[in-house]
């Protein structure tokens, strides 16, 4: 264990996040498609105050580039009525990141080289106290292994738990990987979290987003799209976050006190409307832009992307098929 409190103990204690705070990209540095080498520590984005600023992790030979990350025409990500641009992002040229074991997406350890990016939480280390939760925006894909990492001291740390929310091709999804008690990974934890794994070929560790849907690796229709990783942060940790199967574009963050932020996408020039992608308020719902058209076709999902005839007990993500030919997804409880 890397805190001094357990982890649902440590949660009853409040936060200490003050009020939310949003950190844009910083292209001051790295500010074209043409790959530069900077060192570890190069500030990627950070927030008017300096509170957060999330830096590359390591040394990357073959450097950092700026990259195109808007999807479906989203170029704005809206967080409770501000706008951030997420256009272009921050990338690795190269790098899979590494830990000692090898993959730190496939035994849950913290990474010692590759392109990903770190920040820590301000605070007391010893305190064990929450500080917030963290909101890693990017372009998402859908054949990579997700992963963060919260270290207590250079070289150590665990794999913790994580959401991941996504707008692709026009439809929302939702994910969810629930750590033990101390909110760290294991195998037993992502089983949990989606138990019909073995079906994908998944042999361990973090899956990639095709098969938390259900699919072998690259056999699903999912594309590339934006949204964002989202994690709980305590006082003092440092957290290194990524992606496995190549590197994650970084488009910005957001930190918020108690985890209830409310995120859309926007088209630049409002013709594409919101989708909303954050479970918002206690109906967790998923809410798309207004329309009159009317639903003629559902087909009915578990949490674990398994398609079902009818709606189970608990939660269902419903796929709805509209009028218009447009497609959205709601989630359920029955």
């Amino acid at each position: 264990m890397k805190r001094n409190l357990l982890f649902a103990a440590a949660l009853l204690a409040g936060v200490a996040v003050s009020a939310q705070e949003i950190g844009e990209m910083d292209f001051s540095q790295i500010s074209s498609e043409t790959p530069v080498v900077v060192p570890a520590g190069t500030t990627v984005a950070a927030t008017a105050t300096g509170s957060y600023t999330v830096a590359t992790a390591f040394d990357l030979p073959a450097g950092w580039k700026t990259l195109g990350c808007n999807t479906d025409e989203f170029e704005k990500m809206v967080i409770d009525g501000t706008e951030v641009d997420v256009a272009q992002g921050v990338t690795g040229e190269d790098g899979n990141p590494a830990s000692a074991l090898g993959n730190p997406a496939n035994n849950y350890d913290v990474p010692i080289s590759g392109a990903c990016y770190k920040f820590t939480a301000p605070g007391d280390l010893t305190s064990g106290k929450p500080c917030g939760y963290f909101y890693a925006f990017g372009k998402l894909s859908p054949n990579k292994q997700y992963w963060v990492v919260e270290s207590s001291a250079a070289g150590t740390g665990d794999a913790i738990g994580y959401e991941l929310h996504m707008v692709s091709v026009g439809e929302v999804y939702h994910f969810t990987l629930t750590g033990n008690e101390n909110g760290y990974l294991n195998d037993d934890c992502v089983k949990a979290s989606y138990p019909d794994l073995a079906a994908t070929g998944w042999t361990g560790g973090t899956p990639s987003l095709d098969q938390m849907l259900g699919f072998p690796r690259g056999g699903s229709s999912l594309a590339n799209g934006l949204g964002y990783v989202k994690f709980p942060m305590y006082e003092g940790m440092t957290y290194y976050f990524g992606a496995a199967g190549s590197k994650m574009s970084l488009c910005g963050f957001c930190v918020d006190p108690e985890g209830d932020a409310v995120i859309s996408l926007r088209d630049a020039d409002g013709v594409v409307g919101d989708l909303q992608i954050s479970p918002a308020g206690e109906g967790n719902a998923i809410d798309s832009v207004e329309s009159a058209a009317e639903v003629v076709a559902e087909e009915y999902y578990t949490v674990s992307g398994i398609r079902v005839a009818e709606m189970v007990p608990g939660l269902n993500l419903v796929k709805q098929t509209l009028s218009d030919g447009s497609v959205k997804t709601v989630k359920v409880i029955k």
